[in-house]
C-alpha cells in the first residue's frame, strides 16, 4: 500500500476524515516510510539483537506521524 501511495497509485489520502490530494512530497514521504521499513524487515530477517529491533521500530513510529 505505501508503494501505490509513492508511486501515485492513490490520488488522496484521509487525515482525520478529510480527504487530501496527495501532494509530490507527502508520496515522498510514504516512500521514504516503505523504504525504512523494508531495513527494518532486512535486520530483523537477518537477526539482530531485539533491542536494536525495538530502536528501529520506535524510530519508524516517530517518523510515521
Amino acid at each position: 500500500m505505501l508503494s501505490d501511495f509513492a508511486r501515485g497509485a492513490y490520488k488522496f489520502q484521509y487525515t482525520k476524515g478529510k480527504r487530501e490530494v496527495l501532494t509530490v512530497k507527502q508520496r515522498q514521504m510514504w516512500a521514504r516510510i516503505a523504504a525504512y521499513i523494508a531495513q527494518i524487515m532486512i535486520t530483523i530477517a537477518n537477526g539482530i539483537d531485539e533491542r536494536q529491533i525495538d530502536k528501529d521500530l520506535a524510530l519508524l513510529e516517530k517518523r510515521a506521524r
